[in-house]
């Protein structure tokens, strides 16, 4: 959330960190399952789209995401 576009600073930084302390919990929580997978979301406002209230991702990054998504899924399933 530190790379969106539409919060003005200091609250894209707050968010940002608040998302990047958020996901470390879920990652720690999800190491200590075998049959979970922490899979991080890299969002880079300059190549995904969003929409015009420039918080939302646009359904083509919606799109582009869940592809990513899938890859790393299949990816661990053939590594497991």
């Amino acid at each position: 959330m530190g790379k969106f576009p539409l919060p003005p600073q200091p609250l894209r930084f707050t968010l940002g960190r608040r998302a990047e302390i958020l996901d470390g919990i879920a990652a720690e929580v999800i190491s200590k399952h075998h049959d979970m997978l922490h899979i991080p979301t890299e969002i880079e406002p300059q190549n995904q789209a969003f929409c015009d209230d420039g918080f939302h991702p646009a359904a083509e990054s919606c799109r582009f995401w869940a592809m990513e998504l899938a890859l790393r899924l299949e990816a661990d399933k053939l590594h497991a």
